[in-house]
């Protein structure tokens, strides 16, 4: 880690490879405050097999004995008060839906309805994002 910044990873194995492929040879901390919304009794289920929200955030907060928007919402709050400088963060959709919405002000429908492409970067920066690279939606 150079700077007050730091390269964050999700103990999750998507994450940890695609931030092996993306930042080859390159230390980072697995925190696990990065990992996705926990589906409670929705674990390993089939999307199309759940109820349908507005959104897949809405649909994926209201799993039975899952985590919940409200508990979600803290724990990435959590990790991002705690950054001290320019950072990378290799996480997942839904997570990064919640920290680009509080990034930006956004009430949690919006956060909801924002993209959650893949294959893409979201530099945040002042209140403001940008997307870099492709988006393909999930």
């Amino acid at each position: 880690m150079a700077g007050p910044g730091g390269i964050y990873v999700s103990p999750l194995g998507r994450a940890r490879e695609t931030a092996a492929i993306a930042l080859p040879g390159t230390p980072a901390v697995v925190d696990p405050r990065l990992a996705e919304i926990d589906t409670g009794a929705w674990e390993g289920r089939l999307k199309s097999e759940l109820p349908k929200g507005a959104s897949d955030l809405e649909t994926y907060a209201a799993a039975p004995g899952g985590e919940g928007l409200d508990a979600l919402m803290i724990r990435v709050r959590n990790f991002a008060d705690g950054l001290r400088g320019p950072s990378i963060v290799v996480a997942h959709g839904l997570w990064g839906q919640v920290l680009r919405g509080l990034a930006q002000g956004m009430a949690f429908e919006e956060m909801g309805a924002q993209e959650n492409g893949q294959g893409c970067v979201y530099h945040l920066e002042d209140g403001r994002e940008r997307r870099i690279g492709s988006a393909t939606a999930e």
